[in-house]
């Protein structure tokens, strides 16, 4: 775009006074009146068919450009302040969501910080005003909305510091009344919380596009034609690109692949476009435990490395038991998955090593429901094998219980 811009410019006979451009947006200011102004756009349009422009000519002495609205006055000086589209609604997050009050806090001051920068000193009233009534709207107070105004006010001139923040980050799904209070165990010098929205609304609503078989990564299925057999793998790229490979291999007869050598020894035919997915997963920790999974709940699975071999027993008893999984947390330090009571002991073994005391803390209660606090890491393939509750099970088995899964990764 900039050697676009410098030959255009160049070989233009009538040039702007100026020409900022902000990636596809331009300021241009035009002195040779409005007759010629259509010739320098065309000129610009016919210089790269690739590369098409269109043009909005100041009105009432305004033109908004970004976010400011800028304004020139009889001197030919500019004024500027926060620009609104007519179709804007003032509606921002409201202050009686569910949310930390550290991210409401920063909805006010974002939208402080951002008049004050770009609204001028004479309009600076006017817009913090206006502001004003449109957070008031949102449900916040006006006494806080003035606190975050004074303190922005104090310390507009002064530089601040950028100092690396060395302490631990530790995100939480913010839960009033039960993760807060977690937050304040933890010491502020060493760890930085964080807190995100226990759901979002993308989460309730669903999506109004079309999805496009194949074009995801996870965990995919490729059923035999012949026989009940299928094969289970993952992949980190398009599975539709995974099953090109596969139908490849099954061509050129590579023995080193379980759906040619099922396709050998049988003589069974598999169609490779028939290509299922299990689960998509982004992550490789997630990818290889729900590969484990799906594995293990296919006993004529035809994968030659039998990573459901790797998963702990306490597990592979729950996928093949427990069709709907459910679990709850007693008072006692026992762990009950659907009536089938496991010892303290026995979650020591399978997440780690701890002490007896942290394992009778596991339960934590918070008014009527609780909370399982699992300690992990992240390792090796057979180490995220190991931890498999830790990264993907738990919060499914937990799915339609009033308990939350609180994971903690080691640092």
């Amino acid at each position: 775009m900039d050697d676009f811009e410098t030959k255009a410019l160049e070989t233009a006979d009538l040039k702007p006074k100026c020409w900022f451009r902000y990636v596809d947006d331009i300021f241009v200011i035009w002195p040779h009146g409005l007759q010629d102004l259509d010739g320098f756009l065309s000129h610009l349009n016919g210089f790269n068919n690739s590369i098409q422009f269109t043009m909005e000519i100041e009105t009432n002495n305004s033109l908004p450009f970004l976010d400011l609205l800028i304004t020139r006055n009889n001197d030919n000086n500019f004024n500027y302040c926060v620009y609104r589209k007519p179709t804007h609604t003032n509606r921002y997050l409201n202050a009686n969501s569910h949310h930390h009050p550290t991210q409401l806090n920063s909805v006010m001051e974002t939208l402080i910080v951002r008049s004050l920068r770009l609204t001028e000193k004479q309009n600076q009233n006017y817009e913090l005003n206006t502001l004003k009534t449109i957070l008031q709207q949102n449900g916040y107070k006006l006494h806080q909305i003035n606190n975050i105004i004074r303190k922005n006010l104090r310390h507009k001139n002064s530089e601040k510091n950028n100092v690396n923040d060395d302490r631990k980050l530790l995100i939480l799904p913010y839960l009033k009344g039960v993760t807060d209070k977690i937050a304040r165990k933890f010491p502020k010098n060493e760890f930085r919380v964080v807190f995100k929205p226990f759901k979002t609304l993308s989460q309730f609503i669903r999506t109004p596009k079309d999805t496009i078989p194949g074009e995801s990564q996870g965990v995919y299925e490729i059923q035999c034609c012949d026989c009940s057999q299928s094969y289970v793998g993952q992949s980190n790229r398009r599975i539709s690109a995974r099953a090109y490979e596969h139908k490849l291999a099954i061509k050129q007869k590579n023995m080193s692949s379980s759906l040619a050598t099922h396709v050998i020894q049988t003589g069974h035919k598999i169609d490779t476009n028939d290509i299922k997915l299990l689960h998509p997963a982004t992550t490789l920790e997630k990818r290889i435990i729900r590969e484990a999974i799906e594995i293990e709940k296919r006993p004529n699975s035809m994968n030659k490395r039998d990573d459901g071999q790797r998963l702990p027993t306490i597990w592979r008893s729950i996928i093949h038991k427990i069709p709907t999984p459910t679990i709850r947390v007693k008072n006692s330090p026992n762990l009950s998955v659907n009536n089938i009571n496991v010892p303290t002991t026995s979650i020591q073994r399978n997440l780690g090593p701890i002490t007896r005391r942290q394992a009778h803390r596991q339960s934590v209660g918070v008014g009527p429901a609780r909370t399982l606090l699992i300690p992990s890491s992240v390792g090796s393939r057979d180490e995220t094998l190991r931890r498999l509750p830790v990264y993907l099970y738990l919060p499914q088995v937990l799915a339609n219980t009033t308990y939350t899964i609180i994971i903690f990764f080691s640092f």
